[in-house]
């Protein structure tokens, strides 16, 4: 089995495991299969097993045919990355653009460009083609912005300060969850006034499960029944340009986002979180 992601590497900042964070993870011995179609783990009475399981003081992932995970995989609304021999992983991971930061207990805790790269758009492993796409263009404008208050002037490129922290939004694994599941609460259930039929504004929900969230400047922002995500972008900044004279109306006043997209009867829905 290979040991790390084609052109990817990390630099794990925690090697220890939180054993606790996985109360499923079984006892009993096992050993390794392939059967052609992917490893599965094989306990002593022959059967496979599923979900989180440890070896090696590695975590894998096996789905519910108990074949192991590689890749991003979403399990109880958080994200993890599975190198490809399987073992999950924490601590700091560079792609060619993206830093990605995992706890150690291998959930996604943020995903950002690199620093002092000019900021700009990266790619975010998760997300599919069309969040993509609107991340690029939030991050486009972030970087236009951004120019305006450029703090290299003074300062080499061999400096360790963040030149461009202004140019690029991070992806917030707490906003990523949000809106998540606020965009999926929408779609079942409706969204009327800024508010989900059920569950009420953003401000209701940080006060109800993130209550810390509440005190911060956020924005949610909700797209219905759109074509695609430039139409949504483009609706996204009608309302929220760099014009609004309150600066906590402008999209690219905030530094954190976190972006879901779902496409229903044909039509495209995106829920956008943002703070600051």
């Amino acid at each position: 089995m290979k040991t790390g992601p084609e052109n990817m590497f990390r630099t794990v900042l925690m090697a220890s495991m939180i054993s606790m964070a996985f109360p499923c993870a079984s006892a009993y011995a096992a050993t390794w299969e392939n059967t052609g179609s992917g490893w599965t783990y094989v306990n002593e009475a022959g059967e496979r097993l599923t979900g989180w399981q440890q070896d090696g003081g590695q975590w894998f992932y096996l789905d519910e045919n108990g074949l192991m995970k590689t890749g991003w995989i979403r399990d109880e609304g958080k994200w993890y990355l599975l190198d490809s021999s399987g073992a999950m992983m924490t601590g700091t991971v560079e792609d060619e653009e993206t830093e990605y930061l995992f706890s150690d207990s291998g959930d996604l805790t943020s995903a950002a460009r690199k620093k002092n790269e000019g900021g700009g758009t990266f790619p975010v492993g998760f997300y599919t083609e069309t969040q993509q796409e609107f991340a690029d263009s939030l991050n486009e404008a972030k970087q236009d912005d951004g120019e305006d208050r450029d703090k290299t002037s003074d300062r080499d490129d061999d400096s360790p300060f963040d030149y461009d922290k202004d140019k690029a939004f991070v992806i917030d694994a707490v906003l990523q969850r949000t809106a998540e599941h606020r965009l999926e609460a929408a779609l079942a259930n409706g969204y009327l006034n800024n508010a989900v039929t059920g569950e009420g504004t953003i401000d209701d929900y940080y006060a109800a499960n993130l209550p810390k969230w509440k005190s911060r400047r956020h924005m949610e922002i909700y797209i219905s029944n759109t074509y695609d995500a430039s139409t949504a972008f483009d609706r996204l900044m009608a309302r929220h340009n760099e014009t609004k004279k309150k600066r906590t109306d402008r999209a690219v006043y905030y530094s954190r986002a976190g972006i879901a997209a779902a496409e229903k009867n044909g039509r495209k829905y995106f829920m956008i979180e943002l703070s600051r």
